[in-house]
């Protein structure tokens, strides 16, 4: 709120929402010649987290492994990702 406009705060002004996790990424590289590169890397997400404060349902994941392919030329890379993951949401 600025002050000066009137009004009160929201419930939604102090919300504390968040998301929180662990990352842990291996990438190994090759270079098949000078200017072209490709990366296999592994992806492990731990510990993820979504606190909704109130406002929306808390979320807890599973942990994963995720692997992820890069094509490199020069400066720029082509990255693919594949990632499946799931929710504790309890639907009700």
């Amino acid at each position: 709120m600025i002050a000066g406009q009137g009004g009160s705060l929201s419930a939604v002004d102090n919300a504390k929402i968040h998301l929180t996790r662990l990352l842990v990424h291996l990438t190994p590289f090759l270079k098949i010649i000078d200017d072209i590169s490709l990366g296999i890397v592994i992806i492990t997400q731990f510990s993820t987290r979504l606190k909704g404060d109130g406002f929306i349902p808390d979320v807890s994941c599973t942990n994963k492994v995720s692997p992820r392919f890069e094509f490199g030329y020069k400066w720029i890379s082509l990255t693919y990702v594949y990632t499946l993951g799931k929710n504790k949401i309890q639907n009700s």
